[in-house]
């Protein structure tokens, strides 16, 4: 029992005496893939105390707060020997500039999270404009919309990119459905996305015969039995 007892102290001791070797203080800490949210907010959030002990601190922990900011979609905390961290950061990708009732556009991805609100980039006025009706509350960054008719909006655009159909601007409203705006500036009502497929396939046949985009008010496949032309008059 005593010799139980004496190693159990050396091995406590030991664990202390370790746990404030200044060798393992941690020195600095670097942070990468962080291009929109930042590094200074990745930091901020990971909340890792300097002079702490490298191999004590918490990194499940620290990982989980930098996956809550509104751009990270995984984060992990990797520790280098002998008193140095790195936070290696993966971001979400922003899909659609979403038109709230609020007075800034939005960055949403495809989940319908918000990334950002306001400021956005040069780069991002490439993104489609996605807009409801009615429109949503003013959102904030970092939440998870719950809405059936954006979680449609953003479906179709997906499924349109990998169609090879480029727009630039979509839309859902009770009246018509789904509608989007293409490249050429051609508006197309899709209703739903049944059929989405074959309604893309026609579309794009009637699409070669229009010579002036802009004397047509929109082309509708909704019914892909009856698409329909409708031209400014």
């Amino acid at each position: 029992m005593l010799a139980f007892l004496f190693v159990a102290g050396g091995i406590a001791f030991g664990v202390v005496k370790f746990a404030r070797d200044p060798r393992f203080a941690l020195a600095h800490v670097t942070v990468s893939g962080a291009a929109r949210s930042g590094a200074e907010q990745v930091l901020a959030a990971a909340a890792l105390a300097r002079g702490a002990n490298v191999w004590f601190v918490d990194a499940d922990a620290a990982e989980q707060r930098v996956a809550a900011l509104p751009w990270i979609a995984s984060a992990r905390v990797v520790r280098r020997w002998p008193n140095l961290v790195s936070i290696v950061v993966s971001e979400r990708v922003p899909m659609a500039r979403l038109m709230s009732q609020g007075p800034e556009l939005a960055l949403v991805d495809s989940e319908a999270r918000v990334l950002q609100v306001g400021a956005l980039l040069r780069e991002d006025e490439r993104l489609p404009l996605l807009w409801l009706e009615p429109a949503l509350p003013a959102v904030r960054a970092g939440e998870r919309l719950e809405s059936a008719q954006l979680d449609g909006a953003l479906e179709a655009e997906q499924r349109l990119a990998a169609l090879g159909v480029r727009i630039s601007e979509i839309s859902s409203e009770p009246a018509s459905g789904i509608s989007v705006t293409t490249a050429s500036r051609l508006r197309v009502i899709l209703g739903d996305n049944d059929e989405l497929e074959r309604k893309v396939t026609i579309f794009l046949a009637i699409a070669q015969h229009i010579a002036r985009p802009d004397q047509v008010s929109y082309v509708d496949v909704r019914s892909t039995s009856a698409p329909t032309v409708l031209y400014r008059q």
